[in-house]
């Protein structure tokens, strides 16, 4: 009698949990460190000070750049008269993809030469505070989604 009193309660319980998706990853909405929901965010200095200036992207920024790649050469960061190209030494990933995709930062223009990639999934939040210890601080030319 006890263990079916039990097993009813815990299968009602699994039930509410299911119902109100306790557990589940929610959705991220916000922003991180002036980074926006849906977008790569890269810093000119460490640990996301954007007094240096910051530039961001969209998803469909990247899905919509040609051959899903988008090179920094010309690209000025946002608040400060400084160029992009070779010059990222924090990066932050807000919520960029779908599980499955990833995006590879390159140290050449047009999604060429040595990379490192990041793989996203939904509401997934991805720091680097400090590039330099992936070997990649003022390296990066390109950014490539899936590519």
């Amino acid at each position: 009698m006890i263990k079916k009193v039990l097993g009813a309660l815990v299968a009602s319980v699994a039930v509410l949990v299911l119902a109100l998706g306790v557990g589940a990853a929610p959705a991220s909405a916000s922003t991180v460190f002036g980074c926006a929901d849906v977008r790569v965010c890269l810093y000119n200095w460490i640990n996301y000070n954007n007094g240096g200036g910051a530039l961001a992207f969209s998803r469909s920024t990247m899905i919509n750049a040609p051959n899903r790649c988008i090179s920094l050469n010309g690209r000025i960061y946002n608040g400060a008269n400084i160029s992009a190209y070779d010059t990222a030494s924090s990066i932050v990933v807000n919520d960029m993809g779908y599980t499955g995709d990833y995006l590879r930062f390159y140290e050449w223009v047009g999604c060429n030469g040595n990379s490192f990639s990041v793989s996203l999934s939904n509401g997934q939040l991805d720091l680097f505070p400090n590039l330099s210890t992936l070997g990649f601080n003022d390296t990066i030319a390109s950014i490539g989604y899936n590519t």
